[in-house]
């Protein structure tokens, strides 16, 4: 009978294995492998806003605190953290896009610049797994957050979370980005989805006919 991985084994496995996926993915210009112990991978970036962007970026690309730097200087970065049964108990995946290195060093955010931020993010992405502020429908355990972000004063303003079915392993994120950023072939990226494994559904029962997106649907069982 075949061996059922838990979810620490398999994002672990597939975090390892990242110089594989470099080998495969001909934009991947670097890759990087670090924090890994019992409780948690990688490291959760700093929160994003039109004023904090180029700091943030600034540090993930200076100090290597990314998974996945792309040629174009776009960087995916994973968190995950695990319960001491080997589950993930939240993670925080996110797609951020390259901003000129003028504007990061820049000591000044003046309006041109933060122009150029904003069109420069508009595939901005970050998918999280966090049962913290849950409220069915509208703010899901499972979310993606996608395009511009507001600044930290513009309290007024709603985020826009898209539900998911359930969580996300490391390659399934990157065939997200892949694919649907970056439009690369199917030879490129399908070896991405060819791993099975069970996933726990993570949405209500009043959340399931609703807007969801998801991968391995006929895998997923029940909690």
């Amino acid at each position: 009978m075949e061996k059922i991985n838990n979810e620490y084994e398999v994002v672990c496995r597939q975090i390892m294995n990242l110089y594989l996926v470099q080998e495969r993915i001909p934009s991947i210009n670097d890759v990087n492998i670090f924090n890994i112990n019992e409780f948690e991978i990688g490291e959760r970036t700093n929160k994003l806003t039109q004023n904090t962007y180029p700091d943030v970026y600034k540090e993930l690309l200076e100090e290597k605190k990314y998974n996945i730097l792309i040629n174009d200087e776009s960087i995916i970065s994973f968190h995950y953290l695990f319960d001491d049964k080997n589950n993930i108990k939240k993670h925080s995946l996110s797609f951020i896009p390259s901003l000129d290195l003028e504007i990061a060093l820049s000591d000044e955010l003046t309006l041109e610049n933060r122009l150029i931020i904003l069109q420069n993010t508009n595939n901005y992405l970050r998918i999280d797994f966090d049962l913290t502020g849950k409220k069915n429908i509208v703010h899901t355990d499972v979310h993606m957050h996608y395009g511009i972000f507001h600044t930290e004063y513009e309290k007024e303003f709603s985020e826009f979370r898209i539900p998911l079915e359930g969580i996300f392993y490391p390659n399934e994120f990157i065939y997200l980005v892949f694919k649907y950023i970056y439009d690369l072939k199917d030879e490129f990226v399908n070896f991405l989805l060819e791993e099975n494994y069970n996933k726990k559904q993570r949405l209500e029962e009043c959340e399931i006919d609703k807007l969801i997106l998801s991968f391995n649907r006929n895998s997923f069982v029940t909690n």
